[in-house]
């Protein structure tokens, strides 16, 4: 970033430019105590023996002769336009630097949007498996679900209704392959967070897990999955949310 005090002084230099100070145009002439012919434009500096003697002149070139007054003329106008040139640089190199800065910082901002969009997944045997945090009563959980687009709604093993304390619930039974019953419990949870996203007051459902430990403890919902636009990298194992 330009620093505060090189922006200042590149102001500094256009006001001079464009609004030029106007500088004495009377001075004086005289002969000081070693015979030297000098010029001042304050009366006051001018000793009192030499008062009479003095020269005034009008204007800043009185005491030049034409030619004189012609290349004085030239050098301060090729001054005045180096200047110029040089303030116009500068302040076209200090408006560069500053788009280049803020392009920098909206690109520093756009990668950190999109990194905090993505999820790592972890997919294997053609599953997606997502972490996910369930809070209920005010205690949150983090467990992996199996993302499960024909799941109607999102559910989790009594293990995980232990952490959470889920006592009570709507009880009811469903049938699984096979013709097993297993017992369920619909629950209402604070939130279902996954990422950067989240579905407020869901209903879950806790199933009694039987049989050999999973490498997931339930399954991610259309509940939860219809609510967010997202696509999964399968290259990188992320799933990127919509903004």
């Amino acid at each position: 970033m330009v620093s505060f005090k090189k922006y200042s002084f590149l102001l500094f230099l256009v006001f001079l430019w464009l609004n030029p100070v106007p500088l004495k145009s009377e001075f004086y002439e005289y002969i000081d105590k070693n015979n030297v012919k000098t010029f001042t434009d304050d009366l006051s500096l001018v000793p009192n023996l030499q008062t009479d003697k003095t020269k005034v002149h009008k204007e800043r070139y009185d005491h030049l002769n034409e030619e004189q007054k012609d290349e004085l003329i030239r050098q301060e106008q090729e001054e005045i336009e180096k200047l110029k040139m040089k303030t116009r640089a500068d302040l076209e190199r200090f408006e560069q630097q500053e788009e280049a800065e803020r392009k920098k910082e909206q690109e520093i901002k756009r990668q950190k949007r999109l990194e905090a969009l993505k999820t790592p997944i972890v997919i294997s045997r053609n599953r997606i498996l997502v972490p996910v945090t369930i809070k209920y009563s005010n205690k949150e959980v983090t467990i992996v679900l199996l993302l499960d687009t024909g799941a109607s709604i999102t559910s989790v093993n009594h293990f995980v209704a232990e952490q959470l304390n889920i006592n009570t619930g709507e009880t009811s039974a469903v049938m699984v392959a096979g013709g097993g019953i297993l017992r369920t419990k619909l629950v209402n949870v604070q939130h279902i967070k996954v990422g950067p996203k989240i579905l407020k007051s869901p209903k879950i459902m806790v199933l009694e897990q039987k049989g050999v430990p999973l490498d997931f403890q339930g399954l991610l919902g259309q509940d939860f999955l219809q609510q967010f636009s997202f696509t999964i990298d399968y290259g990188n194992r992320v799933i990127r949310w919509k903004e």
